[in-house]
């Protein structure tokens, strides 16, 4: 299997996160693993605190950040939810 950067697909790739994420209208569902994407990410190059996917990590931040906030109506800006909830996991 593939590890590190590699692993990633397209999500390597800035621009085409940013169409990914941006095209959404009212509600977007995003699903994988977040452990994976983390260990991916600082698998590319842990010595350095800067790198091409840096970017990744900002996202990362910004959606456990939403996790705790509340919109107006009182919903969630962000949901988390783990794999055992949804009958899967290890």
């Amino acid at each position: 299997p593939r590890s590190g950067g590699s692993a990633l697909g397209f999500l390597r790739d800035r621009r085409r996160m940013n169409v990914a994420l941006s095209r959404a209208k009212s509600k977007l569902v995003i699903v994988g693993s977040l452990q994976f994407l983390s260990e991916a990410v600082q698998g590319v190059n842990p010595d350095e605190e800067t790198h091409d996917l840096m970017f990744l990590t900002d996202m990362l931040a910004a959606i456990k950040a939403l996790a705790g906030q509340r919109r107006p109506d009182g919903r969630a800006a962000a949901e988390l939810i783990r794999p055992e909830i949804l009958g899967g996991g290890r």
